[in-house]
């Protein structure tokens, strides 16, 4: 419980992350700066993630990036043209994820007009069916991921792994995925990948991006997963301030 993960983030600047505190960012001269503190961000949440002590909010509180905060039920009402990011995370009850997937055309004209959207999808399989720019959610238990583009800025911070853990974590997998979409993991099971089923996408939608995980970013299981959260995030913002 008291184990310490020093990494590299997406954007070369040096973390310290543990499970029961919080990321830290630690600076980096030769390092790109954590993008234009401007961008708005909103993250949706009705219920605190199962089984984390770490979420989103508190990684961005880490980064000293300001953030709004709202309930899904405020997903018809608000005006996502206020946000350049809106991050939706996993572990939510299933009414979340119906109100999220009521209001999917305002979350795709969202992307479409160059907003980026980061969804986690651990607790969506079963009820959310269509995503962003037509990918299907096909829900189904995976025990592995194996990650197919090591060389990926967000896979930094997990220094050259091939495979991190599911232990059923990863609930489902996308079909539908665009031309031109990077699988960056897919099932595998046995160190053996199991291809057609990707389970962590980054594509495009008109002008805006899409990151999407059918797996959770903690690391409750041991998996070493933990640093994607952070990882996710610097590397989008990267995206849209053109690093």
């Amino acid at each position: 419980d008291n184990k310490l993960t020093f990494f590299t983030g997406a954007n070369n600047q040096k973390g310290l992350w543990t499970k029961k505190t919080i990321w830290r960012k630690m600076g980096n001269s030769n390092s790109h700066q954590l993008a234009d503190q401007s961008r708005n961000i909103l993250v949706f949440r009705d219920n605190k993630s199962w089984g984390r002590s770490t979420d989103f909010e508190e990684v961005l509180d880490a980064l000293d990036h300001p953030y709004d905060q709202m309930n899904s039920s405020s997903m018809q009402h608000v005006d996502l043209k206020r946000y350049d990011m809106v991050i939706v995370p996993g572990g939510q009850k299933d009414e979340f994820y119906q109100n999220y997937e009521t209001q999917g055309d305002k979350f795709d004209l969202f992307v479409e007009k160059g907003g980026t959207l980061i969804l986690e999808l651990n607790g969506a399989e079963g009820v959310l069916s269509v995503l962003t720019g037509g990918v299907r959610i096909i829900p189904n238990k995976a025990i592995e991921n194996e990650i197919i583009e090591p060389g990926h800025p967000i896979f930094r911070p997990l220094a050259g792994a091939r495979f991190f853990e599911a232990r059923y974590a990863s609930m489902s997998y996308f079909q539908n995925v665009p031309s031109g979409a990077i699988a960056l993991a897919v099932e595998s099971e046995a160190g053996n990948s199991i291809e057609g089923r990707p389970t962590f996408l980054e594509y495009t939608h008109g002008r805006g991006k899409v990151f999407a995980a059918s797996q959770c970013f903690h690391d409750r299981d041991g998996s070493g997963r933990g640093p994607l959260k952070e990882s996710v995030i610097s590397y989008a913002l990267m995206e849209m301030a053109g690093l």
